[in-house]
């Protein structure tokens, strides 16, 4: 299943964004961190567990773009809609921001991502030269993303950061991969009074060319 991103950009100047963020028991492409190389998997009701625990302890999930806190587009508190299915976890939101649907419109939006603090995952690899395999059992989810045209990393996989001088502290995770972005745009059909107007500017047009 290719994961996808759509856009519905509405006449009011508001935009819809929805689609799967994240497909659970799936094995991801080669991801890399400060320990080295791994492929991961996201075990099912991890996305359902942590909104719930989110719920519970009051912890407002965001909607970011491009992972940056000072470019909020909405929230769980505000509207913005995630769960978990039998495919992954789903997001829809509604936004007004003026850059996300230029972004859109101009086809540079390319991705989905979620930033989260791995609580509980297990690791092993089937030989010594293998990949090591990642399953996530257990996450604090703190946002997710939606991607326009930025620099990436080289690895354009994954980022792990830590707090400064906290060698100890779990990093928040980063996951992001190129998805399909649909983007349709509504505009106002044209009315009989439209028609007739249009009509009588070009016959006037034709007249002042005869006359």
């Amino acid at each position: 299943m290719v994961k996808k991103i759509k856009v519905e950009i509405r006449e009011n100047g508001t935009a819809v964004v929805e689609g799967y963020v994240n497909l659970v028991e799936r094995e991801s492409h080669v991801l890399r961190d400060k320990d080295g190389t791994f492929v991961e998997r996201i075990k099912a009701g991890v996305f359902t567990r942590a909104i719930e625990d989110a719920k519970k302890m009051h912890d407002n999930i965001l909607v970011l773009k491009n992972h940056n806190y000072d470019e909020k587009l909405s929230s769980v508190n505000e509207g913005a809609e995630l769960r978990e299915d039998t495919i992954g976890l789903h997001c829809r939101f509604e936004t007004n921001d003026a850059t996300l649907i230029e972004d859109a419109k101009n086809g540079k939006l390319n991705g989905w991502s979620f930033g989260f603090y791995p609580l509980a995952q297990s690791k092993h690899k089937e030989s010594e030269d293998s990949v090591e395999k990642r399953e996530v059992k257990c996450m604090v989810l703190k946002e997710v993303s939606v991607l326009s045209d930025y620099h990436r990393p080289a690895y354009a996989s994954t980022i792990s950061m830590t707090r400064e001088n906290d060698e100890d502290s779990v990093g928040l995770s980063l996951r992001f991969a190129d998805d399909e972005v649909s983007v349709e745009e509504h505009k106002s059909a044209k009315t009989d009074d439209d028609i007739d107007e249009t009509y009588k500017t070009k016959l006037e047009k034709k007249r002042k060319e005869i006359f």
